[in-house]
């Protein structure tokens, strides 16, 4: 619960606080459920394979927020890696899933290591798989990194600022966000951007409002 309520500032800047704390319960409970299932998995099949079950399970939970909620996988901790280039580079093959994937075995399978008093037994199989994958994926994303570009080239900009556009937001506060952006845009724009990505968080809008 800990762990999920750091969303709770961006949670609540979009939303009501009732709602935003049910979404933060939400995901403390679907952490406990992916563990409980994994632990459950791990000593009824008595091998460390059944830690698979954490990213599958977590992967297909993200997999049908994506595409049952109105606003996705947003919350997703394959987001959390954005920054991290040649790791992230495998999403052009696999999606987010597939960077979700990594992650979840990567980690549970280190938990193996450091958790239980008695491992079970292909711990450090499992182990050494995990991190292959995790280097395989590593150095997949270093060389398309450096892999030379084919077709026109496309200048990105990005403007982000810290602050959001939420439902309570009053027409001068809005403005003043907005102006920022426009300054940011204006910015990137006299940089040769040509392309400028903005946060979904830049406004709030109803579902006429989405629609026009």
């Amino acid at each position: 619960l800990i762990g999920t309520a750091v969303n709770l500032p961006y949670l609540r800047s979009l939303m009501p606080l009732p709602i935003a704390l049910l979404i933060i319960v939400a995901l403390a409970l679907l952490w406990r459920f992916t563990a409980f299932i994994t632990v459950q998995a791990i000593a009824r099949w008595r091998t460390a394979w059944a830690v698979l079950m954490f990213p599958l399970v977590w992967v297909a939970a993200d997999t049908i927020m994506a595409a049952a909620l109105p606003d996705g996988n947003v919350l997703s901790y394959a987001y959390t890696q954005s920054a991290i280039v040649p790791l992230a580079q495998i999403t052009a093959v696999a999606g987010v899933s597939g960077l979700l994937f990594v992650i979840m075995f990567t980690n549970a399978a280190i938990a193996l290591i450091v958790g239980p008093i008695e491992r079970p037994k292909h711990t450090v199989q499992v182990l050494v798989i995990a991190l292959l994958s995790l280097g395989t994926v590593v150095g997949y994303g270093a060389w398309r990194v450096r892999t030379p570009l084919e077709g026109s080239p496309i200048t990105f900009g990005l403007a982000a600022i810290d602050d959001a556009i939420g439902r309570e937001a009053t027409d001068q506060y809005a403005l003043s966000i907005r102006r920022q952006y426009d300054a940011h845009i204006a910015a990137l724009a006299a940089s040769r951007a040509t392309v400028v990505v903005l946060p979904e968080k830049i406004a709030v809008l109803s579902v006429a409002q989405a629609a026009e």
